[in-house]
């Protein structure tokens, strides 16, 4: 069984557009997945 660390964070723009960042961490490769709007899922840096 692989470990699976899971950290949310809140970042707000200086627009004033706020997103959340989920940061997950699978067997030491760092995936990013930015949520806009709890709606629109994006993965960067596989």
């Amino acid at each position: 069984m692989m470990n699976i660390h899971l950290k949310n964070a809140i970042l707000i723009k200086p627009s004033g557009d706020r997103f959340s960042v989920s940061k997950l961490i699978v067997k030491g490769i760092s995936i990013r997945c930015f949520s806009v709007d709890e709606s629109l899922l994006k993965k960067n840096e596989k």
